[in-house]
């Protein structure tokens, strides 16, 4: 299943990229011989767009930044805000 991530021109540079509200994504590992060694769900918070099917290309690392931290709380926020001016600085 591929996700696809909204055109960039229809959102602001900061706005965080978004999903679908809510959806699962089901995960299989296999062996080489095809054998399932686990499987695992996961839900559209533990889920972040990496990946441009469409165009084939990354998206850019603020926006997955964005999204990523859009996903803390606010004291977590501002953990990260912090560590990001210590490595300004």
């Amino acid at each position: 299943m591929e996700l696809e991530a909204e055109p960039l021109q229809q959102r602001s540079q900061a706005e965080p990229l978004s999903l679908p509200t809510f959806f699962m994504l089901e995960l299989e590992f296999t062996n080489t011989e095809g054998e399932t060694l686990a499987q695992s769900t996961l839900s559209s918070e533990q889920v972040v767009v990496v990946w441009k099917a469409k165009t084939k290309n990354w998206l850019p690392v603020s926006e997955i930044l964005a999204a990523i931290i859009s996903h803390l709380s606010e004291e977590r926020k501002r953990e990260v805000l912090n560590f990001a001016r210590f490595l300004l600085s």
